[in-house]
């Protein structure tokens, strides 16, 4: 039977407002809004409160704690094994180490060979630089230490040592030898302690040690040796201590010690000979402990009383020579 028309308009009104109303309930989810995941409440009203909710596993707050990276868990990967985590550099972790510590020995000759360092904040063997042009323009940033030997020698076109501008630590020998173009050390302006033998020889555009002010300790003997255009050994003006020897020779252009005024302990023998343009040495004056031998011998400018009186004025533990220096006494 048919339904009266009005009556029908009415079912089927009714009936849209139904559907209407039931299309508009949105199911709640526990942190689609700010704050429900730590408010302590039941938001969406199924027995499970804040973290404890699925709806809040994204949420920051609900994160591991001691978590370093951008999945919610404690690596890199995105998953709760640990095949990711700090000590992976190559990962996407937060917290991954820019200079890490590099194993071995490391020799450079040229550009290219700078970037097998150019990492590293740390060497556990020894650098060297060896046959490399004038002018290394990639510079090692991060390297503040190395373990064991810095040999910069042979060099013959070399001119300065600006790639070492972060190195403040050797923990051996500092060694530079034979660099004919060598005429500026001023790259090695953050240096503070050589463990080892520090030894400056035959490099001869070399007219200063700039460069060296802030090294305060050297562990065994220190050797300069055959510059023939050094002038002075200013650069060494923070230098209080020598663990063994120092030896002062063949350094032709050379005129006085005065850079060495901290100069407070040599640990063995000091000997100071064959400088043919030296003058003066009573820049070594300030030394309180000489635990070694005293020689000053055949600086062809030296006056020999002023040579006498640096040696009747030092602590020397061992023997005195005192010889030789026949420059005019004023």
């Amino acid at each position: 039977m048919m339904l009266p028309a009005r009556r029908l308009l009415f079912v089927l009104l009714g009936a849209l407002a139904l559907l209407v109303g039931l299309s508009c309930v949105v199911a709640d989810v526990e942190g689609d809004d700010a704050g429900e995941c730590s408010d302590g409440a039941d938001n969406d009203e199924d027995g499970l409160f804040d973290c404890n909710d699925p709806g809040c596993s994204a949420a920051t707050v609900c994160a591991p704690p001691g978590d370093d990276d951008d999945t919610g868990d404690d690596d890199d990967t995105g998953d709760d094994d640990d095949s990711g985590d700090d000590d992976d550099s190559s990962g996407d972790d937060d917290s991954a180490e820019a200079c890490p510590p590099c194993a071995g020995d490391f020799t450079i000759a040229a550009d290219g060979d700078v970037a097998a360092v150019a990492h590293c904040g740390s060497i556990d063997g020894s650098l060297t630089i060896a046959g490399a042009p004038s002018q290394l323009t990639v510079t090692l940033s991060c390297l503040a230490e190395i373990e064991e030997d810095l040999v910069v020698a042979d060099n013959a076109q070399l001119t300065s040592l600006q790639l070492l501008g972060s190195l403040a630590r050797i923990g051996d020998d500092l060694v530079l030898e034979d660099n004919d173009a060598l005429f500026s050390i001023a790259g090695l302006a953050s240096l503070v302690e050589v463990g080892g033998d520090f030894r400056v020889e035959d490099n001869n555009q070399l007219s200063s040690l700039s460069g060296l002010e802030n090294l305060a300790a050297v562990g065994d003997d220190s050797y300069i040796w055959d510059n023939d255009l050094l002038t002075d050994v200013a650069g060494l003006a923070g230098l209080a201590g020598v663990g063994g020897g120092l030896f002062i020779s063949g350094n032709d252009g050379l005129l006085n010690l005065d850079g060495l005024a901290d100069l407070a302990s040599v640990g063995a023998d000091l000997s100071i000979s064959a400088n043919r343009g030296l003058v003066s040495v009573s820049g070594l004056s300030t030394i309180t402990n000489l635990a070694g031998d005293l020689s000053i011998t055949d600086n062809d400018t030296l006056c020999q009383a002023d040579a006498q009186a640096l040696a009747d004025l030092l602590p020397v533990t061992g023997t005195v020579l005192v010889v030789g220096n026949d420059g005019v006494c004023k």
